[in-house]
C-alpha cells in the first residue's frame, strides 16, 4: 500500500538516489520454487517452503488500523508475496506502532553466503522493523533492522554457529507513526538459506494400493516431533505430533456396544495410531451404534490443498462415521462421512474461509451392520493434515510443597534442572509433578529437545545420571504461573500421553524454565512401579 500520494517526479528522484523506499518485489512461481528481484536488482530463487507458513502470535501496535479494516488479518503475512504498491493493496499486514508479529516456518534458516533472511515490507514510507530469530520461542537473537524494502539481513556473527531457526519476530520500532497505515507493512518473510527439517517425503503412489474401502491401520514412524505414514491410497503423509487428537472432550457409547473392555476406553483413540488388524486389537475405540466421540487437538486444522483431516478407522467392516469440526464446541460444521479406512476429508466449501478448528466430533451413522463383537465404527486416531500450532498460554495454579522425596530402587535422589540447580517436586490437585529431565536421567534416559515442535525426545538404555539427596525439600503452598506449549513427549519412538492416577490426561508444563510432568507418566512408560508413602512424602519408583 502507499501511505502518501507522491508525484512522479519525486518517485523518480527517490529511485535515482537509491533511497530505501518500500515497494513490492515482483516475482513468479516455477514449480516448487519462487524467483524474485530484490531492490538492488539481484535475482533470488528460493523454495516455496522458505516462506513463513503460519502465524505464532500477533500483537498490533497503537495507533493501528481500525479493527475489521483491510490489512489487519495476520494470516495475510504468510506464504508468497502478494501485496502491491496501490493505495488499496490488501496483501500486507499493518503492524501498527510498536506492533509485534511472530511467524513460523516449515524449514530452518541457517547462516549462508550473503543475506540469510528477507523481509518483504511495502508502502511509500521507510519504516524500521526490528528482526529477531529463534528456534524455541524462548532464546531470541536480534539480527538487525529492516528498513522498507532494504530488507535483506545477514545472521553471520549474530547467532551460534551452525544453528537453525524456525521462528522470526518482527517488531515495529515506532519510527514512523503517521498516516492511515501506521507502522511497518509486512507482506511476507522468507529465508534465503534454508534446510527442510525434517525432510517431508513427496506424495508418491504405492505400487498397488487396495481399492477396497475395508478398514485397516496405517503404519508410520516418529521422527523427532513429526509422524510419517502412508494412507490407504499409498501416499506419504508427514504431520507434527500436535496434529493428532490429544484430549477426549466427551464420549457417549452407542447401543449396542462392545463387551470387550480393551476397546471401551475413549483415551485409546488419542495420540498416534496404534491399532492393528487382529481380531483382538486393543488400540482402537468401539463407538457402538450411533455412538459419539468428541476430541480436541493442540493445533488448529485449516483448509489446505487436498484433504485436511484424516480419521484412522480399523476393522474389516466398512462403517460410516459422520465427521464435524468446531473451534468453540458450539458452532459445528459437517465435513463429510468417513467410511472405514477411506477417511481423508476436505474442508473446502464446508467451513468459513480462513477458519481453524480444534475440536472434532465423530458420530457413528447407524447405517452399518451391527452384528459381531464390535458394533459401530472403530476409531484408532484422528489427525489434521493442515495445522497451525496453537499459541502457548499460561495458567495460575496453587502448588503444594511437602518436602517430597524421590526414591529410585531405594536411593533418594536430588532433582536438578538443566543447569544443575536443585529443584523440588510439588503437588497440584492431588497429582505429584516431578522435573522431567532429572527423573529421566535417573532412569537411564537421554533427553533431547526440539523447540520448533515443542517435543521432548527420550531415549532409554543410557547409564543412570542422578545425584544423592543433599538437602531437605521445600514445604508450604504458593501460587505459580505455569506455561503450556503443547509439549509432546516421545520415548523410544512412542508418544507418551501423561495421565494421573485416575487415568485423566494431563499436560506437561514449564515452571521457571523446567518442564514438569506427572511422576507416573514417565515411570510407567518405562515399565517401572510407582508407589506413594504418605507418612514420609516419598515417591517410590521401582525399576
Amino acid at each position: 500500500m502507499k501511505k502518501k500520494l507522491i508525484s512522479l517526479a519525486l518517485v523518480l528522484a527517490l529511485l535515482l538516489l537509491a533511497a530505501p523506499a518500500a515497494f513490492a518485489e515482483e516475482g513468479y512461481l516455477d514449480g516448487d520454487n519462487y524467483t524474485f528481484t530484490d531492490r538492488e536488482g539481484n535475482t533470488i530463487t528460493v523454495p516455496v517452503s522458505a516462506f513463513a507458513s503460519y502465524v505464532v502470535e500477533f500483537t498490533h501496535g497503537d495507533p493501528w488500523r481500525s479493527e475489521g479494516e483491510t490489512n489487519t488479518d495476520p494470516q495475510i503475512a504468510i506464504g508468497l508475496p502478494d501485496a502491491s504498491d496501490s493505495n488499496s493493496s490488501t496483501g500486507d499486514l499493518c503492524l501498527g506502532v510498536n506492533g509485534v508479529l511472530v511467524l513460523g516456518f516449515s524449514s530452518s534458516i541457517y547462516d549462508g553466503p550473503g543475506d540469510d533472511i528477507y523481509v518483504f515490507e511495502v508502502g511509500g514510507n521507510v519504516e524500521e522493523t526490528k528482526v529477531e530469530i529463534s528456534d524455541d520461542l524462548s532464546a531470541w537473537y536480534e539480527i538487525g533492522i529492516a528498513e522498507g524494502r532494504t530488507a535483506g539481513l545477514d545472521i553471520s556473527g549474530k547467532v551460534p554457529a551452525g544453528s537453525g531457526f524456525r521462528y522470526v519476530r518482527l517488531t515495529d520500532t515506532g519510527a514512523n507513526p503517521s498516516g492511515g497505515w501506521p507502522g511497518a507493512d509486512i507482506d511476507t518473510v522468507c529465508g534465503l538459506n534454508t534446510r527442510p527439517l525434517p525432510d517431508e517425503p513427496e506424495p508418491s503412489p504405492a505400487p498397488a494400493p487396495s481399492p477396497a474401502p475395508g478398514g485397516g491401520e496405517e503404519h508410520g514412524d516418529i521422527d523427532g516431533g513429526y509422524y510419517s505414514f502412508r494412507d490407504r491410497g499409498g501416499y506419504a503423509v508427514t504431520v507434527p505430533l500436535t496434529a493428532f487428537a490429544y484430549r477426549v472432550i466427551d464420549f457417549q457409547p452407542g447401543d449396542p456396544w462392545t463387551s470387550v473392555g480393551a476397546n471401551k476406553d475413549p483415551l485409546i483413540s488419542l495420540g498416534i495410531p496404534d491399532a492393528d488388524d487382529s481380531d483382538y486389537s486393543t488400540g482402537d475405540l468401539c463407538l457402538g451404534y450411533k455412538g459419539v466421540l468428541t476430541v480436541m487437538l493442540d493445533a488448529r486444522i485449516y483448509d489446505g490443498e487436498g484433504n485436511d483431516i484424516y480419521i484412522f478407522e480399523v476393522g474389516g467392516n466398512v462403517e460410516e462415521t459422520k465427521v464435524e469440526v468446531s473451534d468453540d464446541l458450539r458452532a459445528w460444521y459437517e465435513i463429510g462421512v468417513a467410511e472405514g479406512r477411506t477417511a481423508g476429508l476436505d474442508f473446502a466449501g464446508k467451513v468459513p474461509a480462513g477458519s481453524g478448528f480444534r475440536y472434532v466430533r465423530l458420530t457413528d451413522t447407524g447405517n452399518n451392520s451391527y452384528s459381531g463383537s464390535w458394533p459401530g465404527a472403530d476409531i484408532d486416531a484422528v489427525c489434521g493434515l493442515h495445522t497451525r500450532a496453537v499459541e502457548s498460554y499460561t495458567e495460575t495454579a496453587t502448588i503444594t510443597y511437602k518436602d517430597i522425596k524421590i526414591s529410585i530402587d531405594g536411593q533418594l535422589i536430588q532433582p536438578t534442572d538443566a543447569q544443575g540447580n536443585a529443584v523440588d517436586p510439588f503437588i497440584i490437585d492431588g497429582t505429584t509433578y516431578l522435573p522431567l529431565r532429572a527423573v529421566a536421567g535417573a532412569l537411564g534416559c537421554d533427553v533431547g529437545w526440539d523447540g520448533a515442535t515443542a517435543t521432548i525426545t527420550l531415549t532409554s538404555g543410557f547409564s543412570r545420571q542422578s545425584a544423592p539427596r543433599t538437602r531437605a525439600g521445600k514445604t508450604g503452598t504458593e501460587t505459580a504461573t505455569l506455561t503450556y506449549r503443547g509439549i509432546r513427549i516421545v520415548l523410544d519412538g512412542r508418544l507418551i500421553i501423561p495421565k494421573d492416577a485416575n487415568g485423566n490426561v494431563l499436560d506437561a508444563f514449564i515452571l521457571n524454565g523446567t518442564t514438569y510432568l506427572p511422576v507416573r507418566a514417565l515411570a510407567n512408560a518405562l515399565g517401572c512401579e510407582v508407589d506413594w508413602d504418605g507418612s514420609t512424602s516419598t515417591v517410590l519408583i521401582t525399576t
